[in-house]
């Protein structure tokens, strides 16, 4: 029975410190920087931080009252075209 969980021990202890070395590499600007860096090749950062600013505060959870969505309060009727032309999936809206 040894010779069977030390190999799971073994595992158990790579993933861990894997996921340490991943948690140490994440993201860690503001979710406000992170979408308006994706108006950087357009030169537009600037304009899609104020419309943050002005929809929803820089708080990506927030939801409106008709469905609105993340920074921009993006409407579910514009679904379809935010996946188009983002190629971002909805849930990133």
């Amino acid at each position: 029975m040894r010779a069977r969980a030390v190999p799971h021990i073994a595992l158990i202890a790579l993933l861990i410190a894997v996921s340490g070395v991943a948690a140490g590499c994440e993201d860690r600007r503001t979710p406000t920087a992170q979408t308006a860096d994706w108006f950087a090749p357009v030169g537009q950062e600037t304009v899609a931080r104020c419309i943050i600013h002005l929809e929803s505060n820089g708080n990506p959870n927030v939801t409106g009252s008709a469905g609105e969505r993340g920074n921009f309060q993006i409407h579910p009727v514009h679904r379809r075209d935010f996946e188009r032309y983002t190629g971002r999936p909805w849930a990133d809206a």
